[in-house]
């Protein structure tokens, strides 16, 4: 391991979570911060000591052993600049709206799952801070609403930094807290293409 390589990745791990605070998930980044984290996305890329960062979603019929890490889990997006993802959140938007949003973004992440081979983008709708009086419950925490796109995930050894995705359906799932500690499912929706 060198540490001078490990140390520059860290600190520039470092400099990325900060800025991704400072532009809220990159919802509210001026022209001069996507530009920086661009810059340092490029050198983190550079310094990315895992060679075939994708090999979990090699077909195994097709590549044999899958190998190297495996990215399998729940994960939180912390930043972003794609305007399908920061066009969400209306209360970032400096438009006015007639009305107050019907909801609030909570959390953006994937759930990854290299056993079943798919990555799911998940989008958590919370109740907006508006409706927190008028439709109290007593539950520790309001209402919300899971948005999944599932994918379809594969990857190939001769681009091993790619994760190429399919649709194969969307999940729309309510949940709310009982006064317990275990989550209620609302009526929930899918639909597999």
């Amino acid at each position: 391991v060198d540490v001078e390589e490990f140390q520059e990745r860290e600190s520039l791990k470092l400099s990325l979570r900060f800025l991704a605070q400072d532009t809220q998930r990159g919802f509210r980044a001026s022209a001069e911060q996507v530009m920086e984290m661009k810059r340092i996305l490029s050198q983190l890329e550079i310094r990315n000591p895992t060679k075939e960062p994708a090999s979990a979603y090699y077909s195994t019929k097709s590549y044999g052993n899958k190998s190297g890490p495996d990215i399998s889990g729940n994960w939180t997006l912390v930043y972003s600049d794609a305007p399908d993802i920061t066009s969400l959140d209306m209360s970032m938007t400096s438009s006015t709206l007639p009305l107050p949003p019907a909801s609030k973004l909570g959390r953006i992440g994937q759930m990854c799952d290299s056993e079943e081979g798919t990555i799911s983008n998940i989008i958590e709708w919370l109740q907006p801070d508006w409706a927190q009086n008028i439709f109290s419950t007593s539950s520790k925490s309001s209402p919300r609403v899971l948005q999944k796109v599932v994918c379809v995930a594969t990857s190939n050894p001769e681009n091993p930094t790619v994760v190429n995705l399919q649709i194969a359906g969307l999940e729309l799932i309510g949940v709310s807290e009982n006064d317990g500690d275990d989550n209620s499912i609302l009526p929930s929706f899918s639909s597999l293409i």
